[in-house]
């Protein structure tokens, strides 16, 4: 569930939610299964947060930033095989080629260089096109 406090930020727009992010920028935003379909976050900073396993997270992600692509990795622990969503989100350019590893310590050891540096990477990409 999606930590009540951010969301409330959130759901007050791109503005309130931007100095809220300014002002904790330690904090991951946790947005898991917000339902933010209809919400208008268009130039919302939503580097970084949680919005993992929802069931639709590519009409999610549509839906509250028309016209934006922003770069999505599937990120895979061991030998889990991906959700039956990922293979559909290949045919869209914002989506980076799922990421595995093993275990907590080897995700952490590894997510700068191999998920944060592509997200970021993926995101200026797109902003150039």
């Amino acid at each position: 569930m999606a930590n009540r406090q951010q969301l409330g930020v959130l759901k007050q727009g791109a503005l309130p939610w931007n100095e809220w992010r300014k002002k904790n920028p330690d904090v991951k935003p946790d947005l898991y299964e917000a339902g933010l379909a209809g919400a208008n976050l268009r130039g919302a900073n939503l580097h970084k947060a949680d919005l993992s396993l929802h069931k639709s997270i590519s009409q999610e992600l549509r839906a509250i930033l028309p016209g934006t692509a922003v770069a999505v990795q599937p990120l895979l622990n061991g030998t889990r095989r991906l959700y039956t969503m990922f293979p559909d989100f290949k045919q869209y350019p914002y989506v980076l080629p799922g990421y595995r590893y093993n275990g907590l310590a080897d995700l952490q050891a590894t997510l700068e260089e191999r998920v944060i540096k592509p997200a970021e990477e993926k995101a200026k990409e797109l902003e150039r096109k």
